[in-house]
């Protein structure tokens, strides 16, 4: 969302909410590409009622700043050029990635519902039995201080604007695929 986030709300519509989170991956072409679609209202207005709202969007290659856009405008036309522009990012071949936003009450991303998450006993595990090279590789991929710092260089703010978490749908998903 854009600065002052806590001023605006996503528009919901009965049970559809406009909001998408859409990927682009193609190992072929070197295309690992993100869209990220909402559109906005001020708290507690109602856009419906003729109140300006505005379509936000976040875009670029994954692990990079990209670009946003922030387009004001009334609700009709806005929600016309928010289906529009998700049905032509999904012609082109973008997936949508369902994101489960979690109530964050805790300032973690993701909006983790069990505080015990976080505190993980690094003793509860056993040695490692890889190469000691191979273990610094799998450390070095997965170092949870060098992820924070990358969302931190593309602008996120996670304390302020949490990035989600996959859906157990998604993760169901992706696991048969994987089979």
């Amino acid at each position: 969302m854009p600065c002052g986030s806590s001023l605006y709300e996503v528009v919901a519509d009965g049970d559809t909410v406009y909001s998408v989170y859409l990927m682009w991956s193609d190992l072929k072409s070197n295309h690992n590409k993100y869209y990220v679609m909402q559109l906005l209202q001020r708290k507690g207005t109602d856009a419906k009622s003729g109140v300006q709202c505005a379509i936000w969007i976040r875009y670029g290659r994954v692990g990079n700043c990209g670009g946003t856009s922030l387009v004001w405008g009334d609700y009709t036309n806005r929600v016309k050029e928010f289906t529009k522009q998700m049905k032509a990012k999904l012609r082109k071949g973008y997936k949508e990635i369902k994101m489960a936003m979690g109530d964050n009450k805790d300032g973690q991303a993701g909006g983790s519902k069990n505080p015990n998450d976080s505190k993980i006993d690094a003793s509860t595990y056993l040695p490692s039995k890889l190469d000691a090279s191979v273990q610094a590789l799998v450390d070095f991929i997965f170092d949870k201080k060098l992820m924070e710092e990358s969302v931190a260089k593309a602008g996120i703010d996670l304390k302020r604007m949490p990035l989600g978490e996959l859906s157990q749908a998604t993760v169901v998903k992706g696991y048969s695929i994987l089979r």
